[in-house]
């Protein structure tokens, strides 16, 4: 647990997360369990408390906000594949396959940014796109 990199981030300690961890198991009757569902119990637990702690702190709250509003806004104007996969998982065609799937088909991958790109320019042919601030 000391490698961790949410311990060094001091918003919580380690007794703090398997209280959290245990408490959870309780609450949902888990007795048994593997390394795995182990694992993701850990992860969901720090995610919930690290946002709790964000949310707490103001100030920290609106810089992380806006870190992950300017991420998306990236990937949406940059068409990284992260958006790219997003959007195919959202048509009903592809809404049962895994990201990850979606993700190692390159040509499908391919053709999604080249139909997104050749529909941005044409709506760049057709609206003359200047800022109103001009």
């Amino acid at each position: 647990m000391i490698r961790c990199e949410w311990i060094y981030l001091n918003f919580c300690s380690g007794e703090e997360v398997i209280s959290e961890i245990l408490l959870w198991m309780s609450d949902n009757f888990i007795k048994e369990y593997n390394a795995d569902s182990i694992v993701k119990i850990i992860n969901q637990t720090i995610q919930r408390m690290w946002m709790q702690w964000v949310n707490a702190h103001p100030n920290v709250a609106e810089r992380y906000h806006n870190y992950k509003l300017n991420f998306k806004r990236n990937g949406r104007l940059n068409l990284k594949p992260y958006y790219i996969a997003g959007l195919i998982k959202s048509t009903k065609k592809y809404k049962e396959i895994n990201i990850k799937e979606i993700r190692s088909d390159k040509q499908l991958m391919k053709d999604y940014r080249e139909r997104l790109k050749s529909r941005r320019d044409k709506l760049h042919q057709i609206y003359d796109w200047h800022s109103h601030f001009d």
